[in-house]
């Protein structure tokens, strides 16, 4: 077989359980659930824990962690509803290495999760430890669960959940494939019918009284060793080189200044005389002692 065969013949192969899909779900006692109905019925539940401020939470090994992850990413991200993946590594480490691998999904499963809540328990094989204890957490909590598996019918993993899908496959490719198609088809209906998450609002312009305060800290607490800003616009882009606690840090702050409202007796921000802001002809940066936030009006600053 030559590579050009071998590609085809994988598409040919994942095929058979995409077409499968439709009769590839069951509820917890193994009975067959209507494919269409049984997507509805999910779609309604993920609506009920937007409704209500429940989370979903993904555990998965490997390629399914990933899937966890990009879903619990979507969920929240496109549809707004609340959503969670234990993959972060210090989690993962400090539960491996404390309370044993088996456990790294139990344990955040036992501290995060509320009644309500649904628990996606993702395993090609259906048969990882750290995934089964997971869902056996999530009952203790009280969630429901929804598993997705494959390789073999009798898997343990597919009997666990309210809403159980196998992909009838040994590929891991195939399998993950499957599961992901089938998150995103309930991602993409959900969002055509209850609709996406909702704009994050603009954050309101500061106060003024609150810019002062700031302007007032870094006064008090910085030092200015140079700076630069490109005189050709209206709106200063200004880099500053700033040293708090003997540490030099460089700052960009870009503020809106009105030129007309700077006076001709204020020092310039660059050469330290009094002219217009617009026109400087000391094109060298400046080393000053007085902070340069002290420099600038309030009112000046957007």
């Amino acid at each position: 077989m030559n590579a050009r065969e071998a590609i085809v013949g994988w598409f040919d192969k994942l095929s058979a359980p995409l077409s499968r899909l439709r009769h590839a779900l069951s509820d917890n006692q193994g009975r067959a659930l209507w494919f269409a109905e049984g997507c509805a019925g999910l779609v309604d539940i993920f609506a009920g824990v937007r409704s209500r401020k429940a989370k979903i939470l993904f555990v998965g090994n490997g390629a399914s962690a990933a899937i966890a992850s990009h879903q619990a990413l979507d969920w929240w991200k496109t549809a707004g509803v609340r959503a969670l993946a234990f993959n972060d590594p210090a989690s993962l480490t400090a539960c491996a290495n404390d309370l044993g691998y088996p456990e790294v999904f139990a344990a955040p499963i036992r501290a995060f999760a509320e009644p309500g809540d649904i628990l996606v328990a993702i395993s090609s094989s259906g048969r990882s430890e750290n995934i089964l204890k997971a869902v056996r957490a999530a009952r203790e909590r009280a969630c429901a669960v929804i598993t997705l598996s494959g390789f073999d019918a009798d898997n343990p993993l597919r009997s666990l959940g309210d809403v159980n899908l196998y992909v009838p496959s040994h590929r891991y490719g195939h399998v993950e494939v499957c599961h992901l198609a089938f998150c995103h088809a309930l991602l993409d209906a959900f969002v055509e019918v209850h609709g996406g998450a909702e704009p994050a609002p603009e954050a309101p312009p500061p106060k003024v009284e609150e810019t002062h305060q700031w302007a007032d800290f870094l006064a008090a607490r910085c030092r200015v060793i140079g700076w630069m800003h490109d005189e050709g616009k209206a709106d200063a882009d200004i880099a500053v080189a700033l040293s708090m606690d003997d540490v030099t840090q460089v700052t960009l702050l870009r503020m809106t200044v009105r030129p007309a409202s700077v006076h001709q007796e204020d020092p310039c921000l660059r050469c330290g005389q009094p002219h217009p802001f617009e026109r400087c002809a000391d094109e060298r940066p400046t080393a000053a002692s007085t902070p340069l936030i002290a420099r600038l009006r309030v009112a000046d600053v957007e």
